[in-house]
C-alpha cells in the first residue's frame, strides 16, 4: 500500500505548490517529512476495494487458462510434412558431424598458428 501511494505520486504531475519528486526514494522521504507517516496510507481502503476484486479476476482467469489445452496437437495431421525420411535424417547427422570435426580441427590449427 505504501509503495502504491509513492508510485501514484510519481505518476501524477505536480501542481503549483506541490512537491516535485526526483525518484522513488526522494518521493518516499518527502512524503514522510512533509505529510507524516499517515500520508503513506492515504486511500488505503479504496485501494483494497479496487485491488481485491481485480486480483480475484486475474487469479480466476489464470486458473481457467492454465487448464486450456494450448499445446495439444490437432487430431488429424498430414504425415507427409511431419515425418522426416530416414535418409534425410542420416544426411543431417553426417553433415553435423562433419561441421563439428571441422570446427574442432580449425581450433587446433589456430592455436598452433598463434604459438
Amino acid at each position: 500500500m505504501v509503495i502504491d501511494v509513492v508510485k501514484t505520486r510519481l505518476q501524477v504531475e505536480a501542481r503549483k505548490g506541490e512537491s516535485h519528486y526526483k525518484g522513488l526514494f526522494d518521493a518516499f522521504r518527502k512524503i514522510l517529512r512533509e505529510e507524516g507517516p499517515r500520508a503513506l496510507f492515504k486511500g488505503g481502503p479504496a485501494r483494497v476495494i479496487r485491488s481485491s476484486p481485480q486480483f480475484g479476476f486475474t487469479l480466476l482467469a489464470y486458473e481457467q487458462l492454465h487448464h486450456y489445452p494450448w499445446g495439444e496437437q490437432p487430431k488429424k495431421i498430414d504425415t507427409m510434412f511431419t515425418r522426416v525420411p530416414e535418409d534425410l535424417s542420416m544426411i543431417r547427422a553426417r553433415n553435423a558431424l562433419k561441421i563439428l570435426l571441422d570446427v574442432h580441427g580449425d581450433i587446433g590449427r589456430k592455436l598452433q598458428d598463434r604459438s
